[in-house]
Formats: C-alpha cells, structure tokens, sequence
C-alpha cells in the first residue's frame, strides 16, 4: 500500500494519506462492483488504468475521509466518507 503527506480539507492540515484499492472503491456499490474491483487488483488492470485516466483515490489517516487526486496531488473531486 502506497502512502504520501496531502492536505486533507477535512480535518485541515498535512498528514499521511494511503492509496485505496479499487475493490475498496467499490465495495460501497455492490457486491458485483467490489467483485470487480477485486479482480481489477489481482490482474494489475487496475494500475494500468489509474495511470491511464490520472485517477488516484486515497485516504487520510487521521480523519478517514477519502479523496480522488490526480497523479500530481491535485484534488479531482472528494469521495465520501470509509
């Protein structure tokens, strides 16, 4: 698990954040979606399309809340809470 120091909006400072699996991503969608996800992980797909669409979702260690940034650390949109 890959882990870098963003802002999070949320709690307001700098701390740890952790790169979230794509069967974590989904898991709140079903369990078809975190199926999927699941294999996306296992295959590699799922790397190879991060880096394709510039799409990196993680969470903060300290509040939990979770972020979808692009491969500069740039803030795409926020996610809900895990």
């Amino acid at each position: 698990m890959m882990s870098k120091d963003f802002y999070c909006p949320y709690c307001e400072k700098i701390s740890k954040h952790f790169e979230k699996s794509w069967q974590e991503v989904y898991a709140g969608d079903g369990k078809k979606w975190e199926a999927f996800g699941m294999i996306m992980d296992m295959t590699g797909t799922s790397s190879l399309c991060k880096y394709a669409m510039n799409v990196f979702y993680w969470r903060c260690s300290v509040c939990g809340y979770g972020t979808c940034r692009k491969y500069n650390g740039e803030i795409d949109h926020l996610t809900y809470n895990f």
